[in-house]
This record gives structure tokens, sequence and C-alpha cells, in this order.
């Protein structure tokens, strides 16, 4: 019921954020394993408060949500992933230096931030249901998608080459600042998912944090590279593969790695 009632609230894109956080008090009341009276009374007060309200929908939200819909149709049509991240929002802060920019590209995307405590509670559940599979993956599988959407900043500076002319500073120094916020991030992602019962595994912040900045950082999609493969009955370019491996491929090939050390 919590998660169908957390999808019917996203549908509807409130227009805050925290108008989500009671679908979020019920999953972690379940988690916490509270009694079943609480439950209920929870779920009810929930449905109550998931009506529609009825507000009027302005036209400019009406043309933002139509034109990400087509982007995102398209998006999946060419297998461009890195176009479905969210779009930053407006920030007051002065890009001064690389850091501040990576800062500012996080804060821009603050609506991303109900999905990344929503993995982090659903992680130590999976954990439980799965209890062969390492602890490892779970933890930089879940890092890596919680913050994912928060590097949409960097992703658009060096996809577009008309906004990277106006940030001041190095590709290198971009992507070093937003490995250090990202991996702030991750930290804070990972801690929370301590504190829910999941094995804290500390190589996993900056493995995930850097395999997101490999991720938002690749070049643009060249469709003609190389020879075509079957892959899953469509014919795909072995380089376009190849191409959208690239930060994934870091991110499993580390995790792998850290499941042999650290055990379930």
């Amino acid at each position: 019921m919590s998660s169908a009632l957390f999808a019917y609230r996203w549908a509807n894109r409130p227009s805050v954020w925290f108008e989500l956080a009671a679908p979020f008090v019920l999953a972690l009341s379940g988690v916490l394993f509270v009694g079943p009276e609480v439950l209920w009374v929870l779920a009810a007060a929930l449905a109550a408060a998931s009506f529609p309200r009825g507000k009027p929908v302005k036209r400019g939200d009406l043309v933002r949500g139509w034109n990400a819909h087509i982007l995102r149709s398209v998006s999946v049509a060419f297998g461009d992933v890195l176009s479905l991240l969210p779009q930053g929002r407006p920030v007051h802060m002065r890009l001064t230096d690389p850091f501040r920019f990576a800062v500012a590209g996080v804060l821009a995307r603050r609506s991303a931030l109900p999905l990344a405590v929503l993995l982090a509670m659903a992680v130590p559940v999976l954990r439980h249901v799965f209890p062969v599979v390492s602890s490892a993956w779970w933890a930089g599988l879940g890092a890596y998608l919680a913050v994912l959407p928060f590097a949409g900043g960097l992703a658009e500076v060096v996809r577009i080459a008309g906004l990277r002319r106006w940030v001041p500073a190095t590709t290198r120094s971009l992507k070093l600042a937003a490995f250090a916020v990202l991996g702030v991030a991750a930290a804070l992602w990972t801690a929370a998912t301590a504190l829910l019962g999941l094995p804290f595994v500390p190589l996993v912040v900056p493995l995930a944090a850097w395999a997101v900045v490999r991720t938002v950082t690749r070049p643009d999609l060249d469709y003609g590279a190389g020879t075509a493969v079957d892959v899953g009955g469509l014919y795909t370019p072995v380089g376009l593969v190849a191409q959208l491996l690239r930060g994934p491929d870091l991110l499993l090939l580390g995790v792998l790695v850290l499941s042999y050390f650290h055990s379930s």
C-alpha cells in the first residue's frame, strides 16, 4: 500500500517534495516491525491524505511536463539514459569555483531526494529477502542509483558545448569536485542504510561516487561504432554497448571484488 500511494503521489507531482513523506513513514514503520494496529492507522491516514485536493494546474507546469515526456520517450528510443536525469531547479548561488558548481548541481536536483530515501529503506529489506547476496552488492548498487540523479548538472555541462564554455574550470577539476560532493552524498546514504540494518561497506562510497562521475562524463553516443551484434533480439553496434556500460562497468567490477572480501 505504501508503494502504491507513493507512486500515485509521485505521478501527481506535488509542488513540494515533503508531501511524499507520509509513505516513507509507513514503509519505515513496517521495516521497524511496528505493531499491525499502528500500521493500519498510518495507512488510513495516508489514504485520506492522498486524495487530490483539486488544485488547478498551471499552464507552465503542463508544458514542462509534456516536454519532459517527449524527452523521455526519445531518450528511451535511442538508448540515451543520461537524458532521463532530472532537470535542475534554480539555485541562488554564485558559481565561482568547481566545488560550488558541484554543490549547486546537487541542490538544484533536490527533487530526487525522495528516491534516495526510498532506496535507503528498500535496500536493507531486500538484503533480508535475499540473504545469499553479499551486502556489498546491495550497498554498491543502491548508492549508485541514489546518487546518480544528483549528477545531472555535471552531465549537462560535459555533454552540451554551449554550457561548457560558461563554466570557467577544467574538466578534470569539475570531475574531482563532483566526486567529492557526490562522495559525501553517497556516505550519508550508506550511513542511513547502516542505521536500518545494512552492514556498512566503507569502500562502496568512493566506488559509487566515481562510477557516477564516469557515467555522466562519457562522450556522446556513437550509433555507428563497430560491428552490430544481437542483443536481446536487437542488432546493436558493439561500440554502442561499450558506451552504455561506461560507468556501470567500474561499479560492477569494484563490487565484485569487494564481495569476495566482505561477507553477507
